[in-house]
């Protein structure tokens, strides 16, 4: 039974900020070549054994709808991606899509499930950080350095435990900024955050760990993290579980100093533990490069979401998180999540599990915040999955919103990821499940001032695919990575998961061509 101190509440306050400072360990480079040399030529034994499977968590809180007076602005579906209906879909993609190019960067080797895909994309390397392995690739696929997700933090001082990983790549601060969740279910839960010493991601990071604090928070172990960055801050968000029973037990912002994350100095941050505020507050990757109010936004009800603005300097001890704003959706309500797994597949009644409804990307462009999600459908006894996509101006809380949905039930859409370039073109990163097809990877487009494209399969599955370790749920994702390009801050990268072959998952980048851009060949 869910706890009723969670609950979310538009009148709950907002907690202050409490200051703290990070201490980084001596830097390392934990994928030199040595490191690549063993990852290739000899897996460890402990690097053999699965990750544990960690009992059933409590789902996300769902506040009750909001009253007239608490919300901000509504949307009217302004992006509809349809011709036959508010949430009609653009027409399916076709069963076989050729691949487009691009290069798998990593699969399934009987270690972890899901691979919780995450990745990004500097100048002149790729990285990709997954649940069992982290590696650098050139831009053109060849594979440079490999390890896995715990010897990479071991190499950095951090031994055994970690999970969730998440990547992102600052352009402006021109850094790699990794952060890996640490120790489940454990009063040792800590997250684990490094910043690459340059824009090149096989030499030094500057690694830190930061501990689950039970006076502050609980007696809890961190899940779950959303990475973000703005002009002056790193902003990581996490969800706090009960050590006993993972009973939902509220969310934590921390606020960083991001010069001297980036030089690798004692760095001041501030936490801001949040009690009936919900969960997955997801930060923007923010490209307007001046920027210093880190926006955040999460699901509220199952027709809002929730926006919070992290303003002030945690450098200085300044920072304050706002109430949430409250913005609705057009179309209709959705469930949080299906009562069991809904996503099918080609030759198999074993069906995927689709996840849940939280934020899953978010990212601030051109003065507007862009997000996106899973929806299930229709409310109150949901059948189908699709993705929705949010751009609000918090100047006035204007809005609009999208979905890709196939109303039929035949194609379904999940674990999305979203960027923006500097034309304004929108580029969504999600899976595909259908009876007729295996799941797969692909990405929807939107061009500025025009309406969404047809989704385009680059990653096509190539058989069925059930992997549960002896668990119940038959997972996928739990998340994917799309980026907008560096180099020309106009092509996107996007990598998602699809089946290579039976029961093994692997993830695939590709790089397509946009408003003219070059395509990966």
């Amino acid at each position: 039974m869910a706890d009723p101190r969670f609950a979310m509440s538009l009148e709950a306050s907002v907690p202050q900020g409490e200051p703290r400072v990070v201490e980084f360990q001596p830097p390392s480079a934990p994928l030199e070549p040595r490191f690549a040399r063993d990852a290739l030529e000899a897996v460890r034994p402990e690097d053999r054994a699965p990750k544990p499977l960690r009992k059933a968590k409590e789902p996300l809180p769902v506040a009750d709808e909001p009253p007239e007076s608490a919300i901000s602005n509504k949307s009217v579906l302004a992006e509809s991606t349809g011709t036959a209906g508010e949430t009609q879909a653009p027409a399916a993609p076709p069963p076989a899509a050729p691949s487009q190019g691009g290069f798998i960067a990593g699969q399934h080797n009987n270690t972890s499930i899901p691979p919780d895909t995450s990745g990004a994309v500097g100048p002149t390397h790729v990285m990709t950080a997954l649940n069992n392995d982290v590696m650098i690739h050139d831009r053109a696929g060849a594979l440079v350095s490999k390890t896995t997700l715990n010897r990479f933090w071991q190499a950095l001082g951090f031994a055994g435990g970690t999970f969730d990983p998440k990547l992102v790549y600052d352009p402006f601060a021109e850094r790699f900024i990794f952060v890996t969740m640490q120790n489940a279910e454990s009063s040792d839960s800590r997250i684990l955050i490094a910043v690459s010493r340059t824009s090149d991601p096989r030499g030094l990071w500057f690694p830190a760990a930061i501990p689950v604090d039970a006076a502050a928070q609980g007696n809890v172990w961190l899940d779950y993290p959303s990475l973000g960055f703005c002009a002056d801050k790193i902003t990581v968000s996490v969800n706090l579980y009960t050590i006993s029973g993972n009973g939902f037990a509220g969310a934590t912002i921390y606020a960083f100093d991001k010069a001297a994350m980036v030089a690798g100095t004692p760095a001041a941050m501030q936490r801001f533990v949040l009690v009936s505020q919900g969960g997955t507050h997801a930060p923007a990757v923010t490209y307007d490069a001046s920027l210093t109010t880190q926006y955040l936004v999460s699901r509220w009800s199952l027709r809002t979401a929730a926006v919070f603005e992290l303003t002030g300097s945690p450098a200085a001890n300044t920072a304050q998180l706002s109430p949430p704003r409250i913005v609705q959706t057009g179309g209709s309500g959705w469930d949080n999540q299906p009562s069991t797994s809904i996503a099918p597949q080609n030759g198999s009644t074993r069906t995927i599990n689709a996840g849940d409804d939280r934020m899953q990307s978010a990212c601030f462009r051109g003065g507007k915040l862009h997000a996106v999600h899973s929806i299930f459908l229709p409310q109150g006894g949901s059948t189908r999955s699709a993705v929705q996509w949010w751009v609000i101006d918090p100047a006035n809380s204007s809005l609009a919103n999208g979905r890709i949905d196939d109303t039929s039930g035949t194609f379904m859409y999940a674990f999305p990821s979203l960027s923006v370039n500097r034309n304004g073109d929108i580029m969504i990163g999600h899976a595909v499940f259908s009876s007729t097809t295996f799941a797969a990877g692909a990405y929807t487009l939107k061009l500025a001032g025009a309406a969404a494209a047809q989704p385009v399969v680059f990653a096509p599955g190539a058989a069925t695919y059930f992997v549960t370790f002896g668990g119940a749920r038959n997972r996928w994702g739990d998340y994917s990575v799309t980026q907008v390009d560096p180099q020309d801050d106009s092509t996107f990268w996007t990598c998602q998961e699809f089946v290579l072959s039976q029961d093994v998952w692997a993830v695939k980048w590709n790089q397509p061509a946009v408003s003219g851009g070059p395509a990966t060949s």
